[in-house]
């Protein structure tokens, strides 16, 4: 936001998630992996961003569905790192923060 009046958007065909190095490391749930990185990518006119959140830390929370069978949230936390540029400016900078991911 600039001046209070929002400068860059994104619409839903402009946005792009991509989960990599799927990991699924509790033996009792080979089901419910979850990603080491996640890639968000967004264009629309002079405004991209490129944010990717590596993970550091992860905790399941399962929940029973069935017999043997579980739905995982996955409480990730790690840094983003987002680059890009917004009204026509650079922006680039590196944050702390956590990510949830539903298998």
């Amino acid at each position: 936001m600039k001046n209070k009046k929002i400068i860059g958007t994104f619409k839903n065909e402009a946005i792009h998630i991509q989960h990599c190095n799927m990991i699924a490391p509790i033996p009792q749930l080979p089901n419910n992996s979850f990603p080491w990185d996640t890639v968000i990518t967004a264009d629309s006119g002079e405004n991209s961003i490129n944010i990717t959140f590596n993970t550091e830390y992860f905790s399941p929370m399962p929940i029973e569905l069935g017999s043997n069978k579980y739905l995982v949230i996955w409480e990730l936390t790690g840094t983003y790192h987002v680059s890009g540029y917004i009204d026509g400016k650079p922006v680039s900078y590196t944050s702390k923060g956590f990510l949830e991911y539903v298998a």
